[in-house]
């Protein structure tokens, strides 16, 4: 337990700012543990970045664990998915008393590094940056009918910055609560309470109508549900926005172009959807509707074409865009 004194207080946070420590005021299961030896923290996290290169170790706490052929297979099962058995990072970290591999643990939760994920009744860890299985059927193309889709589009110059789609990986797993999830390499799978989320980082070159606008990157939150689930696809939608606001926070220099794509267009399998500010979805109470770019007035109804902004606000009003004029 530190003693709470504020001069002590004020030395930690200073050095922790000069990158000689490290030190979590605020977080309550860090508090009290202060990281001195920062080279030695970091030699240890490294023993984790290159699973292929992690040498066969046998031992926690003195005792036999693995075998060869057991110890490689988890090594290479963590290389291709992320999942790490809590036994077999004792075995990486082998000379560490329980204490301190606990005291680690909860560090690279809170550098958002991993979750922690239960299979069949056994612990691990999931590192998202780790996982190489690929996946091509993710989603389907087409929405359900009755359904709605909104999809975030957050777009950077060149390179999505290192670590920002693996935390946002790890950040996302605090709002699933135990239910569904698959993660591959540079996609995020996961279904709650009858909504479907995709969290991808792509290359621009991969939409058709996004490539000329030259060798980019982006992050994209899918989210679709019935529209009788419209309300949770809300809750987790704006929760997926916070969470790339607190990243923001804490990386001022990350600034991509942020938008959403029309759900009306997507409804109606427009090619290249009309691309909002992600701003409009934040505005005032007074504007509840944005038209559609893509409206033919000559094939359908106004009403239907309108994009409700105050669906994702505090006080939300049910709009079904499937809907024509006269339902409403």
């Amino acid at each position: 337990m530190l003693p709470k004194n504020h001069d002590f207080e004020e030395c930690l946070e200073f050095f922790s700012d000069l990158g000689m420590l490290l030190w979590y005021k605020k977080d309550e299961d860090l508090r009290d543990t202060v990281f001195h030896n920062v080279s030695a923290v970091t030699s240890l996290l490294n023993d984790l970045m290159q699973p292929d290169l992690i040498p066969y170790k046998h031992n926690v706490h003195g005792k036999f664990v693995y075998g060869q052929t057991s110890f490689d297979r988890l090594k290479m099962r963590f290389s291709k998915t992320g999942l790490l058995p809590m036994n077999l990072l004792r075995c990486i970290w082998e000379g560490l008393q329980e204490d301190d591999v606990q005291k680690l643990v909860q560090l690279l939760k809170k550098m958002e590094l991993c979750y922690t994920d239960v299979v069949k009744n056994e612990s691990f860890l999931r590192f998202p940056w780790s996982v190489t299985e690929e996946n091509e059927n993710l989603m389907s193309a087409d929405i359900p009918r009755g359904g709605i889709q909104y999809t975030l589009i957050y777009k950077f110059i060149h390179r999505v910055p290192a670590t920002v789609y693996e935390r946002l990986c790890v950040s996302l797993h605090k709002h699933l609560e135990g239910h569904y999830r698959r993660d591959y390499r540079n996609a995020t799978r996961a279904e709650k309470d009858g909504v479907e989320i995709l969290l991808q980082k792509e290359q621009t070159e991969t939409s058709e109508c996004l490539r000329n606008e030259g060798m980019q990157q982006y992050i994209r939150f899918t989210l679709r549900c019935p529209f009788r689930c419209l309300l949770k696809l809300r809750a987790l939608l704006w929760a997926c926005i916070k969470d790339f606001k607190e990243l923001h926070a804490d990386v001022p220099s990350l600034t991509p172009n942020a938008c959403f794509l029309c759900p009306h267009c997507l409804l109606t399998h427009v090619k290249c959807p009309t691309r909002r500010p992600l701003k409009d979805l934040e505005c005032s109470e007074d504007v509840h509707e944005l038209p559609c770019d893509e409206f033919d007035p000559d094939k359908g109804n106004v009403k239907a074409a309108l994009i409700r902004l105050s669906l994702l606000g505090e006080k939300a009003s049910l709009y079904n865009p499937n809907y024509c004029s006269r339902s409403l």
